[in-house]
C-alpha cells in the first residue's frame, strides 16, 4: 500500500522540524521589530522640567532624585499608587514629570492641537505602569494598572 501525499506530508517528522524553526525565526523577527520600535525613542523629556534636587510644595523630591535601599520609602523604584493619586485632571505636564520623574513619551499627535501620552514604570505587580495623556500641556486622562 502507498502512502498518499497527506499522509506522507504529516507524518513525516523533518517536516513538522522545519515548520518549527520556521515559526521560531518568524517570531525572532517580529520580536526584534518590537525592540527597535519601542527603544529607539526620539522625544526625551521637555527640557523646560526641573530636575533640581529641591522639594517641591508638598515636601516631594523630583523623582529622578529618589530611590535608596536605606530605608528610603521611595524604595522600590518606579510609580506608587499614592504617586499616581496626586495626578489631577488639569495639571501641568511640568508638573506631572516633576511629581512623577522622566517618564517615557509613547504617543505623539498634533492633529488637535499637541496631544502626547507618557507612560511610567509602575512599583507593585510584574509590569505595573502610570499613563497619563496631555492635551496642549494639560492632563487629561490618567490610567493605571498594578500599582501599590
Amino acid at each position: 500500500m502507498t502512502p498518499n501525499a497527506e499522509q506522507t506530508r504529516s507524518s513525516h517528522p523533518v517536516a513538522h522540524i522545519l515548520w518549527a524553526i520556521a515559526f521560531i525565526a518568524l517570531l525572532g523577527l517580529a520580536a526584534r521589530q518590537a525592540v527597535r520600535t519601542f527603544s529607539a525613542h526620539p522625544n526625551p523629556a521637555p527640557p523646560e522640567v526641573a530636575t533640581e534636587a529641591a522639594a517641591d510644595e508638598k515636601g516631594f523630591a523630583p523623582a529622578s532624585t529618589r530611590g535608596g535601599t536605606d530605608g528610603d520609602a521611595s524604595w522600590p523604584p518606579g510609580v506608587s499608587l499614592e504617586q499616581y493619586a496626586q495626578l489631577q485632571t488639569g495639571m501641568s505636564l511640568q508638573a506631572a514629570l516633576k511629581l512623577l520623574g522622566e517618564g517615557e513619551e509613547v504617543a505623539r499627535s498634533e492633529d488637535y492641537g499637541l496631544i502626547v501620552t507618557y507612560r511610567w514604570q509602575g512599583r507593585g505587580r510584574v509590569n505595573a505602569y502610570a499613563r497619563a495623556t496631555f492635551h496642549n500641556g494639560k492632563l487629561t486622562t490618567k490610567a493605571q494598572s498594578g500599582l501599590e
